[in-house]
């Protein structure tokens, strides 16, 4: 994860906090021009009493790794960090170290200072999960902030946590395997799917993002958005994943994966301007009840290229369709429900998803009638 904030905004005391609460150790690595390679995997030391070389492990091999305003280190160091935070290992010569299986790598940097700074390469920024914008607090939580200054003062130590409250590596894990084996529809995958294309082949969905986007997000992007929507249904105490969810972590998953074109950064456009369009072009699903009683059913808001693909039953605003055990598709609008046989879309009936069968796509029908 990156934290990215205005200097004095706690980012490094955030990253320490948090450490306090897990069961693993704690290295912070301040990031300076003159740092090496070697000063973060560990180097190979000679031994005289055995005439032999060994291995010195570095910083690296901590579980929680705290690498501060990682920015002002040249790219040389920034990527002795590539092959620890995507293979979970480290090579020294011909030797290759396994890292914790706990291991996490969390970064600082300053938005607004470029002197004697090294922006990070792309590569380097995709394999960060999140890049989370940390902004000044509001005026009751700066007041308890002094408060906490003043008590720190006082007491002349900053304040600690109890040990006891630390969370294990058998509980961090039991936790993943619940976020992996929660529920989510198809349709949700789809929808997720969606966001990600649309970042990539923008131009099918809005000329404004064809226009702002360079580069989109990498299949990497879409692992981290599908694990991170499922932590947020579960830290809301939910078996399945919703749309919201998808949206609600869309921001941090994506801020750093989008490259910008010129254009966009002569309009003043922000990457978080990007996001918020890419989440209003793309369909989002919506669960309930069919028309008919007993027919369930899955309803999408309509984009305008689907719209378009549906022909005279696609005036009305809000058109959604609606997918039942029927072998007709139902299409709503606000004046009614039109039964569509000819809209080249993507469904599968929920018999079939129920046993397994994979999804029809792009099925065709041949005619549109008033139902």
């Amino acid at each position: 994860m990156i934290l990215e904030g205005f200097p004095g905004l706690a980012k490094t005391r955030s990253v320490r906090h948090l450490a306090q609460y897990i069961h693993g150790e704690f290295h912070r690595i301040q990031f300076t021009p003159d740092l090496l390679p070697a000063d973060l995997t560990g180097t190979d030391v000679y031994r005289p009493e055995t005439g032999k070389f060994e291995f010195r492990p570095g910083p690296l091999f901590h579980e929680i790794i705290l690498a501060d305003e990682i920015n002002r280190a040249p790219a040389k160091v920034q990527s002795a960090l590539l092959e620890a935070m995507e293979e979970r290992q480290i090579t020294v010569g011909s030797q290759t170290y396994l890292l914790p299986p706990l291991f996490m790598v969390m970064a600082t940097q300053n938005p607004i200072e470029h002197e004697g700074t090294y922006p990070l390469p792309e590569a380097q920024r995709d394999r960060f999960l999140m890049m989370v914008r940390v902004f000044y607090p509001e005026k009751s939580q700066e007041q308890n902030i002094l408060r906490i200054a003043r008590t720190e003062a006082i007491s002349g130590e900053i304040q600690q946590k109890d040990n006891s409250l630390k969370i294990t590596y058998d509980s961090i894990f039991a936790a993943r395997k619940q976020i992996y084996a929660l529920h989510m529809e198809p349709a949700v995958e789809l929808y997720l799917l969606e966001l990600i294309d649309a970042s990539r082949n923008s131009g099918r969905y809005s000329s404004q993002l064809n226009k702002w986007i360079e580069v989109g997000a990498s299949p990497r992007g879409t692992i981290g958005l599908d694990v991170c929507a499922r932590a947020s249904a579960w830290l809301d105490q939910r078996d399945y994943v919703s749309p919201t969810d998808i949206q609600d972590v869309a921001f941090d998953v994506l801020r750093h994966r989008l490259l910008l074109s010129y254009e966009a950064d002569a309009d003043g456009i922000d990457v978080d301007d990007v996001i918020r369009e890419l989440i209003s072009v793309v369909s989002v699903p919506w669960f309930g009840q069919d028309y008919a009683a007993g027919h369930e059913r899955i309803c999408w808001r309509s984009s305008a290229a689907a719209r378009q693909d549906a022909g005279p039953a696609a005036t009305a605003e809000s058109v959604v369709l609606l997918y039942g055990q029927n072998p007709f598709l139902n299409f709503g609008t606000r004046n009614g429900v039109w039964r569509i046989q000819k809209i080249r879309c993507r469904w599968w009936c929920k018999n079939d998803r129920l046993a397994g069968h994979r999804p029809y796509w792009n099925r065709t029908y041949q005619s549109v009638s008033r139902g």
